[in-house]
């Protein structure tokens, strides 16, 4: 599946309100797809008000992140990785346990 950031957010969001997670209006700009590698340490992330290019933060709380070299992403989607819809502050919208159950999901909007 293509992980073009902007084409992956707007495919979570479609699939999110489809599964009837609820998109308040507060989490339209907020809303950020997360993609957590299998070693448990930080998540690769877009966000919807500035979807695009994927980013690395070390923790949710960090204050800091940085750009990404896309094989990075890659790689860690190869080996296994959850993906996480969130919203505003973070609140959690939707959860796959892994890429390809996130793929299917998307697929079927």
């Amino acid at each position: 599946m293509n992980t073009n950031p902007t084409l992956v957010i707007g495919l979570a969001m479609q699939s999110a309100g489809k599964s009837g997670a609820e998109l308040k209006p507060g989490d339209q700009d907020q809303v950020e797809l997360r993609v957590y590698p299998n070693n448990g340490a930080g998540y690769f992330f877009v966000i919807a008000k500035k979807p695009g290019r994927w980013y690395w933060k070390d923790e949710p709380r960090a204050d800091h992140f940085r750009n990404i070299d896309q094989t990075e992403l890659d790689d860690a989607i190869q080996v296994g990785a959850r993906v996480q819809l969130t919203g505003y502050h973070g609140r959690s919208l939707v959860l796959w346990r892994t890429w390809a159950e996130f793929e299917r999901s998307v697929k079927s909007v």
